[in-house]
């Protein structure tokens, strides 16, 4: 009997919801950005919620097989970016940001 019910639980499937254009462009950027080989990136998107407030998605994701040190100056880097970047939210840019 024990049996029946564990394969009926093995076939079962659980509907997963419908992930929103949001998620799914966020999904997308980061899959397209792994599969360009791009070394390492990080990425944070807000999207609303019906209750009026903002859900942040965030991923980052680097090259597997680095150094430890690598892989520390890269997370720097890029956090310095992403702070830099995030302040023209709140003031425009005055000049076109430099690239490293």
């Amino acid at each position: 009997m024990s049996e029946e019910i564990k394969s009926e639980e093995a076939t079962t499937a659980k509907a997963n919801p419908t992930p929103s254009h949001a998620e799914m462009f966020f999904r997308y950027v980061a899959a397209l950005s792994q599969a360009a080989g791009v070394q390492a990136f990080t990425l944070a998107i807000a999207v609303p919620k019906e209750d009026g407030t903002s859900a942040v998605m965030g991923v980052a994701a680097g090259a597997a097989g680095t150094t430890p040190e690598w892989q520390a100056e890269i997370a720097k880097l890029l956090g310095e970016q992403a702070v830099s970047a995030s302040k023209t939210i709140i003031a425009p840019a005055e000049k076109a940001p430099e690239v490293v």
